[in-house]
């Protein structure tokens, strides 16, 4: 590597670079799409629990309606 931006590199070095470029790059549009799956993945188990919690206050809202009915609320 040169010691300073001046200094030229060698062929060799400058298509070495190149490859690790190419390489970091595919790297990174893999791992994108990693954290994309990720992200829909925990979105999608987010609104699945927000079903079952506003499924249980219902259930519950229910259920004391039915006991203050039968009670003769």
């Amino acid at each position: 590597m040169p010691k300073d931006m001046l200094e030229p590199i060698q062929r060799w070095e400058f298509e070495a670079l190149k490859k690790d470029v190419e390489k970091l790059s595919l790297d990174k549009a893999a791992l994108k799409g990693e954290l994309d799956g990720f992200i829909k993945e925990r979105e999608k188990d987010r609104k699945l629990s927000l079903n079952v919690i506003s499924g249980a206050l219902v259930s519950l809202v229910v259920g004391i309606l039915t006991f203050l009915i039968t009670r003769g609320f």
